[in-house]
């Protein structure tokens, strides 16, 4: 985390240098890195509030 905050301030959880959001949007999209389908909850279904993307593969629970 010190390295990629030091090195580079973008957001970037890959460390790989593209796209700036991987799953962010893209909602039954495929994830850029891997194909799967990128999974999608509404706010009112989360604990804060807060819209949320993720890759079931590349970021399971």
């Amino acid at each position: 985390m010190r390295r990629a905050i030091v090195a580079d301030p973008t957001q970037n959880t890959t460390g790989l240098p593209r796209p700036r959001h991987w799953v962010y949007g893209r909602k039954g999209r495929p994830c850029l890195r891997c194909g799967t389908p990128v999974a999608f909850r509404p706010g009112e279904r989360t604990p804060h509030g807060r819209e949320t993307w993720w890759c079931p593969r590349c970021q399971p629970d």
